[in-house]
């Protein structure tokens, strides 16, 4: 199938939720029934009237180090792209959580190369060492945001949704995402029901009794809460886990490096979340 747009994110950005809330709208909005909204790309091979949307954690940036990333997204000339991002010191603690709870291991991944096959086994030591990892860590994270921020003319349309900016406002970011992929006519209460639906507890008591049969809902340990996909969902939640002098080195890292386009680079003098700069 021959996809005409793209929802795009590092690992651990809320793409599911996202992906939750337009797979609900979708489905209440042309009353399809029998579709599972989180499995928007089968909807999408399904339904004609669905738009044609692909999820994709483009490059596979988690498994590779800064200076392996592609840095041209030429592929997507002419197509459209929602690129959704969150503030990287909350993407950094829970690409850890993933890694050390979720991850698989490389031998379900029979069809990569030894050589591709890099850091994919589940993360063995501790968050500190997270902090200074090569592969997948916070260099890379940073390095494929400013890769898209360089490329973000390329794709025909190109819309950026903040998980802060979603979390303050659920329905409106998704009316924002439904108009961009061309479904304006969504109703107030179909897309005000799918934020509902798409809930942080919702999602998780969904995750708890995998009331969706999707791996990507799905705990690898109903008795660790920190292997559930819908792990904290809390703006800012770093805090909680690093100390000032870690803080101040991520923040040293984004003041350096982070280009100013997502509003997240940090002011010299302060260690906690950053201030919009929208």
């Amino acid at each position: 199938m021959d996809y005409d747009i793209f929802l795009i994110s590092f690992p651990k950005a809320g793409r599911t939720w996202l992906t939750l809330m337009m797979g609900r709208s979708i489905q209440q909005h042309f009353g399809l029934r029998n579709a599972n909204p989180i499995r928007l790309r089968k909807m999408c091979e399904r339904f004609a009237q669905v738009p044609s949307i692909r999820l994709a954690h483009d490059d596979r940036p988690q498994w590779k180090r800064p200076e392996n990333l592609a840095t041209s997204r030429e592929e997507y000339r002419g197509k459209k792209v929602i690129f959704m991002v969150r503030d990287p010191r909350d993407l950094l603690i829970s690409n850890y959580f993933q890694k050390k709870k979720r991850a698989q291991s490389s031998k379900v991944l029979f069809f990569f190369t030894k050589k591709n096959r890099e850091g994919q086994e589940p993360f063995q030591g501790e968050l500190a060492d997270f902090l200074h990892a090569e592969v997948g860590g916070f260099d890379t994270i940073l390095a494929y945001h400013n890769i898209w921020a360089a490329n973000r003319d390329v794709p025909a349309g190109f819309l950026l949704v903040r998980y802060e900016d979603l979390k303050a406002d659920p329905a409106g970011g998704l009316r924002k995402v439904l108009d961009f992929i061309g479904l304006p006519d969504v109703s107030g209460d179909v897309v005000r029901e799918a934020a509902e639906f798409a809930s942080f507890d919702n999602m998780r008591r969904m995750e708890q009794t995998d009331a969706l049969g999707s791996h990507r809902l799905r705990a690898r340990n109903a008795n660790d809460g920190d292997s559930y996909k819908v792990r904290k969902g809390k703006v800012g939640g770093y805090v909680d886990y690093l100390t000032p002098e870690q803080i101040e080195f991520l923040n040293e890292k984004m003041r350096a490096t982070l280009t100013d386009f997502y509003g997240y680079r940090p002011n010299i003098s302060t260690a906690g979340p950053a201030r919009s700069q929208e």
